[in-house]
Formats: C-alpha cells, structure tokens, sequence
C-alpha cells in the first residue's frame, strides 16, 4: 500500500513537472494526452512491479519468466497494431505498455490477494524508510551519473555529438538489459536467502568471477560487431558510423558497474546505506568534473573514458570498504583478467577492420570462440572448473542430445 500511494505521489509530481516545465525538460512540446498515456503506462507498471518482486524471492522463475513474456509480447503486437494500421506514433506505444501491463495484472490478480495480508506494520514500514531514503537519493546520484555526460556534449559541443555518443551508449545498454540486470534480478533474491550461511564467501566470490565472466564474453560480441550494429541501427546516417569505438568503453563501464553492484548488496547486508550513498555522490561529482575536463581535448571519447574512471572509482572504493570492515575477499586478479583478455582480443579485432566482410566476420567470430581458450593460457580455471567446461562440452556438443537435456533442466 504504501509502495503504491508513494508511486502514485511521484507521479502526480512528474505530472506537475511535465505541465509547467516541459520544454526545459523534454527540449520539445508534446501533446497532453500523450502526457497523460506516459503517466498511465507508468502507473500500471507500478502496480505488478511488487508482485513481480515477490515471486523473484520466492525464486519462481518460470512463472516469472512466463509473465515477463506475456507482457513482451501483448506489448509488442498492440504496439505494431496501433503503429501501422492504426497510425498512432507515440501515443500507440504507450496505450501498448498499458495493455501489455493490464494483462500482467489480471493474471497476477488471484496470486497477490493469496500473498497479501490486510494490515500495515507501521514499526516494521519506518524501519524500511530508514534503511532505504539513503539509496533513494544514491539512485538519484547514479542517475546524474549516467546522465550528465550527454547533458554536458550538448553544453559544450554540438547536437550531432550528442546523437552519435547517445546511439553508441543505446547500443552498448544492451549488455546491461540482456545481462547485468538480468543477473542482478536472479541473483538478489539468492543472495539475501544465503547471507547468513557458512560458505556464503565462496558464493560471493565466484559470482563475481563468472559474472565478469559471462557479460564480458557477451560483451565481446557486442563490442567486435558494433561497427555492423551501428550501420543498421544508424538508419544510414554515415556520421554515427564513426562513435563503434566508444561502444567497448562503455561497454566496460558497464561491466565495472556491474561488479560494483555485487558490492553494494554486501554493504546492504550490513546496512550501510548511508556509505554507499556518500560514495555515489562524491563519484557524481568526479564524473561531471572528469566531463568537464575531457569532453573539450577528446569530445565523445572523453565522455566515455570520464565515465568508465568514474564506474573504476566507485568500485574501488566499495572494494576497499567491504575489504577493510568486513574481510569479504574476491578474486579481483582473475577479474582483472578476463578484462586484459577482452581488451587483447578487441584490440586483435582492429587489425582487420578495413578488411571485406567475408573475411572480418568468420575472424571476429573465431575470435569471440577463442575467448575462454585464450584464460587456458593465463591459468584462469581451477582444476574442476576445466572438468565441468569438458563435460559441458561432452553433455551439449551434438544438437541431437539438446532436446533431452533441456527436459531434465529444473526451472522452478
């Protein structure tokens, strides 16, 4: 109840701000029913994000997945309905992510009045406020964060600037969509489920690892591919072409951030908000003067290496908080690298960039292959970590066998 009444509060806020600071916001009019239906579409989402929650703790994955599904693909009919044959634009999307939402709902309707018991616990409500005003106003920071290095193009450089840093950040946004956030809402609910048991450390520990692990060798195929990807997604405009190189920076902030996150849930644990909060701030603070500083000598490059210093910075110093107050030890050589063996490959890959696509594509493919071949060589896996990539090998090699090792996979 009061996740929704604080929901609704803030959006009748961003209501009013719309109403009279519109242009100063958005840099552009936009029509008040399409406002409205912005609003709506937000509003609805509030209303199945806390169930949705719910079952993320109680780890129903395949229940969750399935409603994430249905509401992708009610989203993404009625959006191509309204948009080709009902010529709707941007008031078609939105009436799409209410009616994908509202789909959600109905179906989630029998489940939450199971979960729900009608009484508020106020000591227990004013305990959570306490513990998560701090994080409130981190997010805020974070999202200045994020946000201040296109503010600051636009200041000091030109609109085309801001556009090709925007669709080379778009782009390299799909790691942390397809994979960082996927992994941080699979993995909080195990996390706090396991924070008190005995071998949380080696937990801890080798999360970390392989989730560098994982987003980097994503990563890899993002960042070889990014001059391909930006020349379809550019829709032809030959200036955004030239900003692929800034897709691997970002891309390894990203990757940075990820890793800091895992941090942050430890401090969570231990409730220190507060210092996660001061440290976002200070780091929001060094990115804007970092953009101020580099943006003018480097343009769109110094705003994703300010970026990338800045996420460098924030994990740092919540690595060495955790490390110094409360011993959680993790392997940071090992992280360290898997990003040298990212950058080796990238920088392998830029041999032959001028090079025909028939030959650049089957090279950068044999090279994202060659990824955990190349960690063999540094001494990267334990002995049983070779044993298991072997019979994952063994299990998974020949197509005729997938069918029946996906029945045996339990997803609940």
């Amino acid at each position: 109840v009061f996740y929704l009444f604080s929901s609704l509060l803030f959006l009748l806020i961003t209501f009013f701000l719309l109403q009279h600071f519109q242009l100063q916001i958005l840099q552009i009019e936009v029509k008040q029913h399409i406002l409205h239906l912005f609003l709506l579409s937000l509003l609805f989402k509030s209303f199945i994000f806390m169930p949705m929650q719910v079952q993320r703790i109680q780890q129903k994955a395949l229940v969750n997945t399935t409603l994430n599904i249905v509401n992708l693909v009610f989203t993404i009919v009625f959006t191509v309905y309204f948009l080709i044959f009902r010529n709707m634009e941007l008031e078609g999307i939105f009436l799409a992510r209410i009616i994908g939402s509202v789909a959600v709902l109905i179906i989630l309707i029998p489940y939450m009045f199971n979960q729900i018991e009608f009484r508020i616990q106020w000591k227990l409500l004013f305990e959570m406020l306490r513990f998560s005003w701090p994080l409130v106003l981190s997010d805020l920071s974070s999202m200045i964060l994020a946000l201040s290095d296109r503010f600051i193009i636009n200041i000091i450089s030109t609109l085309e600037n801001v556009g090709a840093y925007s669709i080379a950040f778009r782009i390299s946004n799909v790691v942390k969509l397809l994979v960082v956030n996927a992994f941080s809402q699979a993995y909080v609910p195990i996390f706090f489920k396991s924070m008190n048991a005995d071998d949380r450390g080696r937990l801890y520990t080798k999360t970390l690892t392989y989730f560098v692990y994982i987003t980097t060798f994503f990563s890899l195929a993002v960042s070889l591919f990014a001059k391909e990807i930006l020349q379809v997604f550019s829709l032809g405009n030959e200036n955004y072409w030239q900003s692929y190189p800034l897709i691997p920076i970002l891309i390894l902030g990203i990757i940075v951030n990820g890793m800091r996150r895992q941090m942050v849930l430890v401090m969570m644990k231990e409730q220190k908000t507060r210092i996660i909060l001061l440290f976002t701030i200070i780091v929001a603070i060094v990115n804007i003067l970092l953009n101020f500083l580099l943006i003018p000598v480097m343009g769109n490059y110094g705003a994703a290496l300010a970026t990338l210093i800045s996420q460098i910075v924030l994990f740092t110093m919540n690595y060495l908080y955790i490390l110094k107050k409360f011993n959680e030890k993790y392997e940071i050589k090992k992280t360290v690298l898997i990003l040298i063996c990212f950058l080796i490959i990238y920088g392998t890959s830029l041999l032959f960039r001028d090079l025909p696509l028939l030959i650049t594509i089957p090279a950068k493919i044999i090279l994202i292959a060659f990824f955990p071949v190349l960690l063999v060589f540094f001494h990267f896996y334990e002995p049983i970590e070779l044993l298991r990539l072997k019979q994952s090998w063994k299990k998974w090699r020949n197509p005729k066998n997938w069918k029946n090792n996906i029945s045996k996979i339990n997803f609940r």
